[in-house]
């Protein structure tokens, strides 16, 4: 499984060129569509919701969920209380659902939404995923990007430059 996994890995990695201060850097992508997180439609009390599973077979990952409309379902641990947040960080094989209404109002349903992804090992970013969600139709992930550990190190990738790649991914959509 390790020899085909590493077969993949090298036919799959490509190389892009992104600069920063005058400075080229070469930054390994390997684009995997579906692999990192796997969408599903769901009811949720009563409400429309696109749930979320992470899937990265390491362990140590954590997935920072964010999205600016609509919100995530999720519960206390400690407490069983229910709670909708904007944010969350979940591990791998956890499950989220996104609902598609306001948050301010409550009674609002939206019509779109990015959901963005960023998958973080320690203090490392290894990856990204964009979603586009509606509460009308079926969410779709526009972008699944895993940036692969070079000479066993993860690479050195920025915040910016990580949303700078979001952004370009929401700006094509045509709403």
């Amino acid at each position: 499984m390790k020899t085909f996994l590493s077969m993949l890995i090298l036919l799959s990695v490509t190389v892009f060129l992104c600069c920063s201060n005058d400075v080229s850097t070469e930054i390994a992508v390997i684009e995997e569509d579906a692999e990192l997180v796997e969408v599903r439609e769901g009811v949720l009390s009563s409400a429309y919701s696109q749930n979320i599973t992470m899937k990265q077979f390491d362990e140590n990952v954590v997935f920072v969920c964010t999205v600016e409309n609509g919100c995530f379902f999720s519960y206390l641990l400690d407490t069983g209380e229910r709670i909708f947040v904007q944010n969350t960080n979940v591990s791998s094989g956890i499950s989220i659902p996104w609902l598609g209404f306001d948050l301010l109002t409550e009674n609002t349903w939206l019509s779109h939404a990015f959901i963005e992804i960023v998958l973080k090992s320690e203090q490392n970013i290894i990856g990204y995923v964009v979603i586009e969600a509606g509460v009308t139709r079926k969410a779709v992930i526009l972008k699944s990007v895993l940036f692969p550990q070079i000479n066993g190190k993860y690479q050195s990738i920025s915040e910016e430059y990580v949303k700078s790649e979001i952004e370009k991914v929401k700006a094509q959509v045509k709403r």
